[in-house]
């Protein structure tokens, strides 16, 4: 490779070209989003020759624009506002960053988080296991324990979540993190099947029940010094519609009716 390449990016060559590398001494930075004017718009980018973060300021006015593919804003009307964006605080997030040393955890949560990096300001969390979990579990695995006196958090809350959902609020400062909780599927003996994955739906006679799992869920986050800001019914809920044999995901199925008080 001739260019010579920017010293933001630490280079790690890889068979396809190279990679920028965070580790214990040193993650790329950011560059900051700038105020602008109307017309003008800041993008960000990498390229072969400049690796890394880079940004640049551009002027709509003065683009080249084919006739065939526009877009076309009318600024008169305005819908849905961006909230923010952001990732999910799964176990396999968790598992990742704790392999890593203490200075590389700390390079990469600020990379996300942080001033210097992307800024994420949303974070979904999920209630229970995931197809990004090692293992497929609940918060009551008891069959019928229709008291959930049997409800309780697990290792990967105390170990994978829990902590880097504070660690990541810390490195937002002030600013704050919105935290949208989600679950994959109910106890198994809640659903239609009696499983974690497969063609399932809630049982009618547990919805009340659903409910008061979810908020026992946030008591007991809240405990831990952790508040939401909003929940889903539940996530991907077509693939609660798929057979066991097609898909492997935990899962739960829900259609707009399911929703009817």
């Amino acid at each position: 490779m001739k260019q010579k390449l920017a010293s933001a990016c630490n280079i790690r060559k890889v068979n396809d070209g190279f990679i920028c590398v965070c580790n214990s001494s040193y993650c790329d930075k950011v560059p900051e989003l700038q105020k602008l004017i109307v017309g003008y718009s800041q993008i960000y980018y990498t390229t072969e020759a400049k690796p890394g973060f880079n940004t640049a300021k551009g002027n709509f006015t003065a683009a080249k624009i084919s006739t065939r593919d526009f877009i076309r804003i009318d600024p008169s009307k305005r819908y849905q506002k961006i909230l923010g964006f952001g990732g999910a605080f799964t176990d396999a997030t968790g598992i990742n960053i704790k392999s890593l040393p203490k200075a590389t955890q700390k390079h990469l949560i600020e990379s996300y988080f942080g001033k210097d990096g992307i800024e994420y300001s949303l974070g979904r969390v999920p209630i229970g296991g995931t197809d990004f979990s090692t293992r497929a579990y609940t918060y009551d695995d008891y069959a019928n324990d229709t008291k959930l006196r049997h409800f309780q958090l697990q290792k990967e809350d105390y170990e994978y979540k829990i902590p880097l959902i504070h660690e990541a609020r810390t490195t937002r400062g002030s600013n704050n993190l919105k935290l949208l909780a989600s679950a994959w599927t109910a106890p198994p003996w809640m659903k239609t099947n009696n499983v974690y994955t497969g063609y399932s739906l809630l049982k009618d006679e547990y919805y009340q029940l659903w409910a008061d799992y979810m908020l026992k869920f946030f008591d007991q986050y809240q405990k831990h010094g952790v508040k939401f800001w909003g929940v889903t019914t539940g996530n991907e809920p077509v693939d609660g519609f798929f057979s066991h044999t097609a898909s492997k995901i935990n899962a739960m199925g829900w259609v707009p009716s399911n929703q009817v008080c």
